[in-house]
């Protein structure tokens, strides 16, 4: 259940959607528009500066330790009760009762943990649609505003030459060169967290409607 490795599985599952964050018709460009018909976004940077998101990560973060504490404090419990069982008779009723009792508070502990596991999954991948329907909100509405043919995604982070597999990730990047005025991820970042942006916090509980 740690927020870290469901982060991980996330991301994962976000860049297999593909390179393409949205296509919008081409219209008349707009006054100052130099980008040739196409953009980039990165949207990995734009989860890591995406204010709201990490504030809403972060409370489940906190909800998440909250969890384990308690998981914690049950199998600790648990744990006592079957100490206390070695100390009884063998065949006794006390222990009959005991063993059944403990039976049962093991199931429900199994349950729990179960449930609260995919409670958390549920929950941050709530967190990851809405932003993710967020960004491509701004993305269109950019790429409509300017004329845009499409808006591709990709990554700007620097190879990580230090480890294969950095290198590999690197080399598989669908875009060689990206000129620096394609880049609007700035331009996304700004409408996400500036005075425009939809007040309140990110939903963790239900799913946007897809657009």
């Amino acid at each position: 259940m740690k927020v870290s490795m469901l982060s991980a599985t996330l991301v994962a599952c976000l860049i297999a959607l593909g390179s393409t964050v949205a296509f919008v018709s081409a219209q008349a460009p707009a006054t100052g528009a130099s980008t040739g018909g196409i953009a980039v976004v990165d949207v990995g940077r734009v989860y890591e500066g995406h204010v709201r998101f990490k504030n809403a990560m972060s409370k489940m973060k906190t909800d998440v330790q909250a969890a384990e504490a308690q998981l914690k404090a049950d199998s600790d419990a648990l744990r006592k009760m079957a100490e206390k069982g070695k100390d009884l008779k063998p065949g006794s009723q006390e222990l009959r009762a005991l063993e059944a009792n403990f039976a049962k508070l093991q199931a429900d502990f199994n349950v729990k943990a179960s449930l609260q596991k995919k409670d958390f999954l549920d929950r941050e991948a709530k967190i990851y649609n809405q932003v993710y329907d967020e960004v491509r909100d701004e993305v269109a509405k950019y790429g409509k505003s300017r004329g845009l043919s499409a808006v591709f995604r990709y990554t700007s982070a620097p190879i990580d030459s230090t480890n294969r597999e950095g290198i590999l990730q690197g080399i598989n990047k669908p875009m060689v060169y990206v000129s620096p005025g394609l880049d609007v991820t700035d331009w996304v970042l700004a409408q996400l967290n500036g005075p425009s942006a939809a007040p309140g916090a990110i939903s963790d509980r239900t799913v946007p409607a897809n657009r």
